[in-house]
């Protein structure tokens, strides 16, 4: 992940992340994400080979191209850059690797909380981009129509950035729900694995949800949803948008 500081720290970073790539002294770079930042490293890594797509802007970084294909759910379109090694599409599943510290961290709230696996559904109303965000007085309403029709508790989860609108939609439900604890991408997708339905925003909960296998209502707003709904490709797991 690069780092996007301010200020002199930007240029100390970029500095960093230059040196620690090129002391490695890799063979192949693939640059996925076609940023000048990322294009600059790759021209700088001293690979013999550096893969990148043949739209961006900077191209003349790589010396090996590849092109884009049909527009579909963006985890299959990483196959397009592989093309050029050889590589060709295949189905695929998504995994997330969740460590024994994160699974017992969250099987130790539930217990406190007497919750039990596959008995209580999840909600992240919340999002960093507000034209995906579905309004929290939505939410809020639709948690209490699950208490009420389901008899099924809502826990409410958040991130950091996003507990401010987290905690409008628990109090909104006048304290029916359960507010999760802050957790990590670990812990947090510990948490919907052992969950009955997770109801989100588009974003990246909805991914790990994905790798959680875990069933889920993904609410979408300005983004393409075939390009962003893990329904067009994942249909065994139950995701509907």
């Amino acid at each position: 992940m690069i780092e996007t500081p301010e200020g002199f720290k930007y240029y100390l970073e970029r500095i960093k992340s230059f040196y620690k790539v090129r002391k490695e002294k890799y063979d192949l770079i693939i640059d996925q994400q076609k940023l000048p930042a990322t294009q600059l490293i790759a021209l700088l890594s001293g690979a013999k080979y550096r893969l990148g797509y043949d739209d961006a802007r900077f191209s003349f970084a790589y010396n090996l191209k590849a092109k884009r294909g049909k527009i579909r759910y963006s985890a299959s379109r990483k196959f397009d850059i592989l093309a050029p090694l050889g590589i060709a599409e295949e189905k695929y599943e998504l995994f997330f690797h969740i460590s024994e510290e994160a699974q017992q961290y969250i099987d130790n709230w539930l217990s406190e909380n007497k919750l039990q696996v596959n008995s209580f559904i999840v909600i992240s109303p919340a999002s960093p981009v507000k034209g995906k965000q579905w309004r929290l007085t939505n939410y809020s309403k639709l948690a209490g129509l699950i208490n009420q029709k389901l008899n099924l508790p809502v826990v409410i989860v958040w991130a950091p950035n996003e507990k401010l609108s987290a905690e409008k939609v628990y109090y909104q439900t006048q304290g029916n729900c359960l507010f999760a604890p802050r957790t990590d991408l670990m812990q947090i997708s510990a948490l919907i694995k052992k969950s009955k339905l997770l109801i989100c925003n588009d974003g990246g909960l909805n991914h790990l949800a994905v790798a959680a296998k875990v069933k889920t209502l993904a609410i979408f707003g300005t983004t393409d949803v075939v390009s962003w709904s893990p329904a067009s490709i994942f249909t065994t797991h139950h995701h509907c948008f």
